[in-house]
């Protein structure tokens, strides 16, 4: 790993794309990948660069509503959970499809 870091870790670092041990990227040669595969699907990675609006994808339209529903609401409790002054500083809610248009939700 160090010797990754030394080579690629001024490319890929600067894009966000290094490997993250704790994320569970870095795995040993004999591990047991479904446990892996499935914790990776269950995660998404929410990020804002320049303006405060995270953006992020909660699910598919093959999806149920219920499911669609718990993922929007983990995504908006764990956005609550790390910001500082947590409701204080949310704004708006907006749900929107790929070609659609943005619904106001709260």
């Amino acid at each position: 790993m160090p010797q990754i870091a030394a080579v690629f870790g001024k490319v890929l670092g600067t894009r966000g794309k290094m490997p993250n041990p704790k994320a569970g990227c870095i795995v040993p040669p004999k591990a047991n990948l479904e446990q892996l595969v499935s914790k990776l699907n269950m995660t998404i990675r929410a990020q804002t660069k320049n303006d405060a609006t995270i953006r992020a994808m909660v699910g598919k339209v093959s999806m149920s509503d219920t499911i669609l529903a718990d993922n929007i609401y983990s995504l908006i409790d764990q956005t609550l959970h790390h910001i500082p002054n947590e409701l204080n500083n949310l704004k708006s809610i907006m749900i929107k499809t790929t070609m659609g248009k943005a619904i106001k939700v709260a």
